[in-house]
């Protein structure tokens, strides 16, 4: 997914790259670490719609432009903190209906998929660089390796919430979605999301813990309401994974699963039935059925214990 821009020139800088680097900072001079920071400084503090969406697309046409050893001259850290705060940027904001209409209507719902379109092609371009670095030489692996670790989490959960048609999706943000999940699958070398999730390779777990960490802050009793996304993430994420592998899972998804089914809302009700049937069909008999007839998990004031 691309917008549209001129070429780049000759020299391999975009036009564009001149008024991005006004705000931020020249590659030619300013090291990735220093550049980012800046970047963070200024995207957290309090700037309007406007300047924030500037922002990301002022780094977007930079990360395009720049060297793949320029960026990973960036620590890890710096890095999955960056992603971090695009994700939560791009994530859709809790929507109340107001006289009927849905958010593609709204025009907020509409500001939301710009920022996700955005922040996608940011992740997207992230991604290439990691993929264009497997080809240099002197490039240690182990340098891509740690900063795939630190952000594949997030930049999955990012493109499968803005990947199917949702009240807070367009056809841009969903199109650069699907884009972003198979640069992904291509960069980590996998054919499938089950593949990721499980991994291929004996002794491989894949990344379905990493995703579910990344997942559990947003998917207790207070938090799992706050972002519209989250359950459908999660009940997608969990359909993934199948017998014999989602049995070593069961305490990761059982909680979430009861909290769905007990909620007030049929539509929550549904996914959380629909959820633990898929449970009790793909994990082991002896592994499950002591886990649902003993006291684990237990419903507190806080909800069922993760």
């Amino acid at each position: 997914m691309s917008r549209d821009k001129a070429r780049p020139s000759p020299a391999g800088q975009h036009p564009s790259v001149g008024l991005a680097t006004e705000n931020l900072g020249d590659p030619a001079s300013c090291p990735a670490e220093q550049l980012l920071h800046r970047f963070l400084r200024l995207f957290g503090s309090g700037a309007p719609y406007t300047a924030k969406l500037g922002l990301v697309r002022d780094l977007s046409t930079l990360l395009e432009a720049v060297d793949s050893r320029w960026l990973f001259g960036a620590s890890p850290a710096l890095l999955q903190e960056l992603v971090v705060a695009l994700s939560h940027y791009a994530a859709p904001l809790q929507w109340e209906p107001e006289g009927g209409r849905s958010p593609r209507e709204n025009p907020s719902g509409a500001a939301g998929a710009e920022r996700a379109a955005e922040v996608i092609l940011v992740f997207c371009n992230i991604l290439a660089k990691v993929e264009e670095a497997k080809d240099l030489e002197g490039l240690d692996s182990a340098v891509t390796g740690s900063i795939l670790r630190h952000v594949v989490g997030p930049i999955f959960i990012c493109a499968v919430t803005h990947g199917a048609e949702r009240p807070w999706t367009q056809p841009r943000s969903q199109c650069g979605a699907q884009e972003l999940l198979d640069a992904l699958l291509r960069v980590l070398e996998y054919k499938s999301i089950p593949e990721f999730l499980r991994g291929t390779r004996e002794g491989e777990h894949g990344w379905f813990v990493v995703v579910m960490q990344c997942l559990k802050p947003e998917l207790t009793k207070e938090t799992w309401q706050c972002n519209p996304a989250t359950k459908y993430v999660f009940c997608f994420v969990l359909q993934e994974i199948q017998r014999p592998w989602l049995g070593d899972h069961l305490e990761k998804v059982l909680p979430p699963s009861l909290l769905l089914s007990d909620d007030y809302r049929v539509e929550n009700k549904i996914m959380g039935v629909q959820c633990l049937h898929h449970i009790i069909q793909n994990v082991v008999r002896r592994n499950c059925m002591p886990t649902l007839f003993c006291p684990f998990p237990a419903k507190t004031s806080r909800g069922y214990s993760l």
